[in-house]
């Protein structure tokens, strides 16, 4: 899986649809939770908080809703954390969610540090309107021996009131707050997370996302509350990093 295509003209971090490595933010705090869970789509639960061992953070957390979430964007960003490293990934966009789903992306890389890592889908890869699809990471150590695969489901659901009302936004923030407000998970994390990174100090956004990631694990029999207040000091850091290269394959 991870053989010749390290050997193909590989992208450097950054780069449309590259793995990137993430550390935001240096302290949370926790506000109310939002008075609906609506974030989910209400789908069967996934294995989409990784392998969790007692006492640890999973290998890999994926940052979406157990039951899925929605998305405005048909080239949405998503994002995981990582734990253990250094490690090898694959991420897989499929064409649907059950068994018999089609790979329409794949890409794969390799790091040798843990944090929070992201892929946007490049141009010629669209998510299909109101179609509910599945997207999967799978995490390999080094020697190929131990393996870990997560997934979770993302919906496209066009919203023409939405979108106008963000056209009017002026940052990150205020798209981050509009998304939230309207139950659109991953778009709403990406635009806190894209915020952070260049406002790593904002202590106010940084409680906001962390509410939202709790509102999004709520459910989960993985993240334990413990838990969770390990796995938000580890995503809240204070700077930007690029440590890995990868190869993209479509099938």
């Amino acid at each position: 899986m991870f053989g010749k295509s390290f050997n193909q003209s590989t992208h450097t971090l950054l780069a449309t649809g590259a793995l990137v490595l993430l550390t935001l933010g240096s302290s949370f705090a926790v506000i109310a939770q939002p008075r609906t869970p609506s974030y989910g789509l209400g789908m069967p639960r996934t294995a989409g908080t990784g392998g969790a061992t007692r006492g640890n953070l999973p290998q890999v957390v994926m940052l979406a809703p157990d039951d899925g979430a929605r998305t405005l964007s048909d080239r949405p960003t998503f994002y995981w954390y990582v734990e253990k490293a250094p490690f090898r990934t694959t991420f897989f966009l499929r064409d649907s969610v059950d068994g018999r789903s089609k790979t329409v992306y794949k890409l794969e890389g390799k790091a040798d540090k843990p944090g929070l890592y992201r892929i946007t889908l490049p141009d010629n890869i669209r998510l299909k309107n109101n179609d509910p699809q599945r997207w999967q990471v799978r995490w390999q150590d080094e020697k190929g021996v131990e393996q870990v695969d997560v997934a979770s489901a993302i919906k496209l659901e066009p919203n023409p009131k939405l979108s106008a009302q963000l056209a009017s936004a002026k940052t990150e923030l205020e798209r981050a707050r509009i998304y939230s407000a309207n139950f659109y998970w991953y778009d709403a994390f990406d635009s806190y997370t894209k915020w952070l990174e260049a406002n790593p100090q904002d202590q106010k956004a940084i409680q906001e996302r962390n509410t939202l990631i709790k509102a999004g694990f709520q459910s989960s029999d993985k993240i334990t509350p413990a838990v969770m207040e390990r796995f938000l000091a580890r995503i809240n850091g204070n700077t930007v990093k690029t440590s890995a290269t990868v190869s993209p394959a479509i099938n």
